[in-house]
């Protein structure tokens, strides 16, 4: 081969690898300053025994945003830092002392299941000196439950004022910073509202507005009550044969936000074990991106993520929790 002839090939070869850098570029979804990144979390588990389907890629899911399929343009999993906001708030007492003692269990339990860069807060009370922002120090959240206990009551919130607690709770996020955060709330609550400003519908906004997830520890409490607004029937438990809640108790209910937002539930008696495994599946939810219409209009907008029909066909048990839509504010803020 000739010195000219190993020139020229050479040049060939940079000029094939150049093609083929930019038809790649081209292919990558660039950022755009006219268009508009939402991210939604979602959890995906059997829907009988409630084990994570963690072995999905982009190609797996569909998204509809107002009903238009819309480019996935990234996936994420596992490595995406966490935000968690515990709500502990009851409107009455526990009913027992192994509830009690499960609280108190499954509260130091849950601080186990953190990983370096999970950030910690906690709302208790309207008061702001009682509340704790997000903070990687999550000892200074798990030792502020700490105080003398009475009447088989931890230390929180109590009252009945869910709906505010859960706002208050939202709007942490608002000056935490990070968009690739996953963001959670956790209402350890026997999930009875009484007396709020606040309405079911602001709860959900507030949470939707945030992109947080609600998910709710449910505690049976001492006295029972009856409930006049909200659901009316147990809630079940995914891949368990036994049911939690129900009967009558007072008060409205969350589990509409909870539903709105992609959350879940388990059973406060099952706190030392369940409330860990809880932080985990929130931690290994999906998170998935895509590129809104930019000239969406302000106001709500809806939400679909379902598997592609291959996925539906492996995993035909499945079940996508994830939530329901996103606001966008007047000027596009």
């Amino acid at each position: 081969m000739t010195r000219r002839t190993a020139i020229h090939r050479t040049a060939i070869v940079a000029v094939t690898q150049l093609a083929a850098i930019s038809r790649a570029q081209q292919q990558l979804p660039a950022f755009r300053a006219d268009v508009r990144l939402i991210t939604v979390d979602v959890l995906v588990q059997d829907r009988a025994s409630g084990r994570l389907l963690e072995l999905l890629g982009q190609k797996d899911f569909v998204i509809l945003d107002d009903g238009k399929q819309r480019q996935i343009v990234f996936l994420e999993i596992e490595t995406t830092p966490l935000d968690v906001v515990f709500v502990p708030y009851l409107a009455g007492q526990l009913s027992t002392a192994r509830d009690y003692n499960a609280f108190i269990r499954g509260w130091r339990a849950a601080f186990a299941a953190f990983r370096n860069q999970d950030r910690a807060g906690l709302v208790r009370s309207f008061r702001d000196s009682e509340n704790v922002a997000l903070t990687e120090d999550r000892d200074t959240v798990r030792d502020a439950i700490r105080q003398p206990f009475g009447r088989m009551r931890p230390p929180i919130g109590y009252g009945g004022r869910l709906y505010d607690a859960l706002c208050l709770a939202a709007s942490l996020f608002s000056t935490a910073g990070g968009d690739r955060r996953r963001r959670a709330i956790i209402a350890i609550t026997d999930d009875a509202e009484k007396g709020s400003k606040a309405q079911i519908q602001d709860v959900a906004r507030a949470l939707l507005t945030a992109n947080c997830s609600l998910n709710i520890v449910l505690l049976a409490t001492a006295v029972p009550h009856r409930r006049t607004v909200g659901i009316g029937g147990p809630w079940p438990i995914p891949g368990r044969q036994r049911d939690i809640g129900g009967g009558t108790p007072e008060g409205a209910s969350c589990r509409e936000a909870m539903t709105a937002t992609g959350g879940l539930f388990i059973p406060g008696d099952e706190m030392e074990i369940a409330l860990p495994d809880m932080i985990r599946k929130t931690a290994l939810r999906y998170l998935l991106g895509f590129y809104a219409d930019p000239n969406v209009e302000p106001g709500f907008h809806t939400l679909t993520v379902r598997l592609s029909e291959e996925a539906s066909r492996r995993y035909p048990g499945a079940e996508i929790r994830h939530r329901k839509g996103y606001y966008v504010a007047e000027g596009g803020a």
